[in-house]
C-alpha cells in the first residue's frame, strides 16, 4: 500500500519536473484541452440550453395563472408541437412583464371571466427569440401589444391585438370566445 502511494507521488513529481521544463507546451496543451471541453459541451449537450430555458419559463410564468384548467402555459419550444397536435388552438402571445401582462393576469385570474371562456387558452410567454417569433407570427409585442391568435390545423385563422387599455375591457373574453367562429 505504501509502495503504491510512493509510486503515485513519484509520478506526480516527475510530471511537475516535466511541466517546469516544458511550461509553454503545457500551457498550450491546457488551453487546447479547455477549448475542446467547451466545444464538446456545445456539441454533446445541445438540449441543455433548451431545458434550462424551459425550466426558467416554468419558474417565471407557470404559477401566474390561478385557473390552469382554462389557461395553460406553453413551455419554451413546444408551440410548434402543440399547433401540430391540436386541431384548434387559441394562443396568447405576450412578454411576461409590464402593464399589459399585469392587466392580462388580472383578467385571467378573475373567476367570473375565466368561467365564461368556452375552451382552453394557451399562453406563450415571449422571453427568448422575440424577433424570430415576432416575424414568424407577425406579433406586435414590441409595441406593447398582446396578440391572441386562433389556429386551426396549424395555420392562423383569426387574431385579436390588445393594448393595456383594452385588456381590462370586459368584452375581451367574449372576443376570445368568438375567435374560433369568425374568420379573417
Amino acid at each position: 500500500m505504501m509502495e503504491n502511494l510512493l509510486y503515485v507521488l513519484d509520478v506526480v513529481k516527475e510530471w511537475f519536473v516535466y511541466a517546469q521544463k516544458n511550461y509553454r507546451k503545457q500551457a498550450l496543451l491546457f488551453l487546447v484541452m479547455i477549448g475542446v471541453l467547451i466545444a464538446a459541451s456545445y456539441s454533446i449537450f445541445p438540449s441543455a440550453r433548451e431545458k434550462i430555458r424551459a425550466k426558467e419559463m416554468e419558474v417565471l410564468v407557470n404559477n401566474d395563472f390561478l385557473y390552469p384548467n382554462k389557461v395553460k402555459t406553453i413551455h419554451y419550444h413546444e408551440l410548434d408541437k402543440l399547433l401540430k397536435e391540436k386541431p384548434a388552438v387559441t394562443v396568447i402571445f405576450a412578454i411576461p412583464n409590464g402593464k399589459e401582462y399585469t392587466n392580462l393576469l388580472k383578467l385571467m385570474n378573475k373567476e367570473k371571466e375565466v368561467s365564461a371562456m368556452n375552451r382552453m387558452i394557451y399562453f406563450y410567454p415571449i422571453i427568448y427569440d422575440l424577433d424570430e417569433l415576432s416575424q414568424k407570427y407577425q406579433l406586435n409585442v414590441k409595441k406593447g401589444m398582446i396578440d391572441i391568435i386562433f389556429f386551426s390545423g396549424g395555420t392562423e385563422k383569426n387574431r385579436i391585438q390588445l393594448s393595456s387599455e383594452t385588456v381590462m375591457n370586459n368584452q375581451v373574453i367574449q372576443r376570445i370566445n368568438t375567435l374560433a367562429v369568425t374568420e379573417k
